[in-house]
């Protein structure tokens, strides 16, 4: 499942790329519109990809696709990408270091793996879920084909939620 795109390789995510990917999590902005934290340490950052490297959930029902991304002309990982595989749909993610952002790497990747998903899940729509406050995802989405359900997504306690893009992978 290595992928390439024009400048990016994407490599399967594995243990040994906590240590090329640790310190870029630890940037806030890369949080800012996520539930996630950054890694409290190496060591747990290494044992949750060692769990992700098994490409399912424990239960069976989730393909777990999960790619390291190597910048061929920084010689550094930018980022990683990620695609939770259910039946009928495939839940796109990605997380871009704030020194990379603003060069294409989010829609390089997004381009290579929706093209892989394609050829390997055929008729399986995307689905991406983007912070409404998030407006660069909701861009780039935008110029990927997703459209939105409902540009008026509000969580319970009145600050904007999540809204939830689609698209068909006979677009890729």
């Amino acid at each position: 499942m290595l992928l390439h795109s024009p400048r990016l390789r994407l490599e399967p995510l594995e243990e040994r790329h906590a240590e090329g990917l640790f310190t870029g999590l630890q940037e806030p902005e890369v949080h800012a519109f996520t539930d996630d934290q950054p890694p409290t340490d190496l060591a747990a950052l290494r044992e949750r990809y060692g769990v992700l490297a098994l490409r399912r959930s424990p239960d069976g029902t989730q393909g777990w696709l999960n790619w390291a991304l190597w910048c061929k002309s920084e010689s550094a990982y930018v980022g990683y990408v990620q695609a939770t595989v259910v039946p009928g749909s495939v839940n796109l993610g990605y997380v871009v270091f704030t020194q990379y952002w603003g060069r294409g790497y989010a829609r390089e990747a997004l381009m290579a793996i929706m093209r892989f998903i394609t050829e390997t899940y055929p008729g399986t729509e995307f689905v991406a879920r983007v912070d409404a406050r998030n407006s660069r995802s909701i861009a780039l989405l935008r110029r990927l084909g997703f459209a939105p359900d409902d540009e008026q997504a509000v969580s319970e306690n009145g600050v904007p939620g999540d809204v939830l893009f689609r698209r068909p992978t006979d677009r890729a």
